[in-house]
């Protein structure tokens, strides 16, 4: 559709139909070009340029008003000065460097076939590793240039203590922000993407966009971050940390829902660490102590895990994760069994026979706010157990949630007015799906909304009751189109 619309645009804009799709984005060669671009630049002079400026200051000096503010304002011409005209250039100033990243070869290296169902292959060379598993799915389907490296590296030390994820976070934004302009802003020029992040699970590195240059996008920027020294950077450590400080103080004053989605999370996700805790933490942290986590985090990995897929060949696949592997000094890894690896856990909430079942009561934090939330969840089960059971109970629950979103939205905020949060969806966190029904506002107490809440639950049979089995089969068919709406997110990304 986006392609669509920008095509319409430029068949407005260009005259000839070789245009259309190309736009502005290529000059076209012709008799007197070279001297159109020579006569624009010979007009960017300074004495040709409007220069705005704005102040509380110039308020007394304003000769004129504007008309839909009234703001008082004054022009004036700029003095015929010489030295306008021989402003020297700036030391550096000229054309950027060659960048490396961008793509030369576009070449489709699969056929396109219909959707497979087939699992991803393990890459040769990982079969007998211990310390390593790599997989490889190439694309058949989608037909673009491009391919993505999914990473992750298990350890336990980013979310070990409260002081280790503080130090995970600021490593993180510090690094992003060191190489925002240079390596980042020349990637982002070229269709690359890297991303670093840390979890429960471990580290997780993520390189995207067109093939061609992906394994070298991929091994300078590892290289890169195994590189870079926080001890050097302390006042890049002083800005992420302040950061940090700041969205940790957000908490206070977020608004009931998010409240109430942060206390059902702290209460069922295990090992989870509170925003008090990482507060505490970070009172009087160093930027030394940020260096000694990331020294410490690329030697305690116990295994790695990787995933390429799209326009790749296996050949290339396993070079780009071999090249990843030997800049981790994979070798060096702490083997360990599966059963031992850093897994995120849901903790399973006891289910009464009788009565509400678990509630959880907390006060809001901000002193100001109005308005209450409840939040109301049930789990269903997990996508880790891969049973078909669970894979079958999370297909229903999608066509339930989507049955019931809409009706509970008119029910509860349009026809009842209960608030102005009304929602529900099927959420997956960390494998674990439920359905979750959430109200916020100050209309009444949130125990009444909560019987509100009930009572339309338990009328939710005769909404189902109310669609035929053709009804239920062409929703079950829309909500499968709508996942395979990824084709079009992978083009335009």
């Amino acid at each position: 559709m986006n392609a669509t619309v920008e095509l319409a645009g430029n068949m407005q804009a260009w005259a000839f139909p070789r245009d259309y799709v190309r736009g502005n984005s290529r000059l076209r060669n012709g008799q007197g070009l070279s001297g159109t671009v020579d006569a624009l630049l010979q007009y960017l002079r300074a004495d040709n340029a409007i220069i705005t400026a704005v102040s509380r200051k110039f308020e007394d000096a304003g000769n004129a008003v504007e008309p839909w503010y009234g703001t008082r304002f004054r022009t004036r011409p700029l003095a015929q000065q010489p030295r306008w005209l021989r402003v020297p250039a700036a030391p550096g100033l000229g054309l950027p460097d060659p960048n490396p990243f961008l793509p030369r070869n576009l070449e489709l290296k699969a056929l396109k076939s219909k959707p497979s169902s087939k699992n991803a292959i393990v890459l040769p060379e990982s079969k007998i590793e211990k310390v390593w598993e790599a997989f490889f799915t190439q694309d058949t389907e989608y037909g673009v240039p491009k391919a993505f490296a999914f990473i992750e590296l298990r350890t336990k030390l980013p979310r070990s203590s409260a002081r280790a994820a503080v130090c995970a976070r600021i490593y993180e934004s510090m690094f992003r922000q060191a190489l925002q302009e240079t390596l980042l802003y020349d990637a982002e020029v070229a269709g690359l993407t890297f991303a670093f992040s840390t979890s429960m699970r471990g580290v997780e590195l993520f390189f995207g966009g067109f093939d061609d240059r992906l394994s070298d996008f991929a091994s300078t920027a590892l290289g890169e971050l195994l590189a870079f020294d926080v001890a050097k950077n302390a006042q890049g450590f002083r800005a992420q940390a302040d950061l940090l400080q700041r969205e940790l103080e957000s908490v206070d004053t977020q608004e009931p829902f998010k409240q109430a989605s942060y206390w059902s999370g702290l209460a069922t996700l295990v090992d989870e660490i509170s925003f008090k805790e990482l507060q505490a933490a970070l009172a009087g942290l160093k930027a030394s102590d940020v260096a000694t986590f990331a020294s410490a985090l690329w030697a305690s990995p116990v295994v790695g895990l990787s995933l390429c897929e799209g326009n790749l060949r296996q050949d290339e696949a396993d070079s780009l994760i071999s090249n990843v592997r030997n800049l981790l000094k994979s070798e060096n890894f702490l083997a360990a069994p599966e059963s031992e690896w850093p897994v995120p856990r849901v903790a399973k909430v006891p289910v009464n026979s009788f009565g509400q079942g678990v509630v959880l009561v907390h006060q809001i934090t901000d002193p100001t706010e109005e308005n209450s939330a409840v939040e109301l969840s049930f789990q269903a089960g997990s996508t880790r157990s891969g049973s078909a059971e669970d894979l079958k109970r999370l297909s229903e629950l999608q066509v339930l949630s989507a049955i019931l979103s809409d009706e509970f939205y008119e029910e509860l905020r349009a026809r009842q007015q209960l608030g102005y949060v009304v929602s529900c969806r099927l959420d997956r966190g960390e494998g674990a799906f439920r359905l979750v029904f959430l109200v916020q506002g100050a209309v009444l107490g949130p125990m009444e909304v909560l019987d509100r809440m009930d009572a339309f639950i338990k009328s939710g049979m005769s909404l189902i009751d109310a669609k035929s089995e053709r009804d239920i089969a062409a929703l079950a068919d829309s909500l499968a189109q709508d996942m395979r709406s990824l084709s079009d997110a992978l083009r335009n990304c």
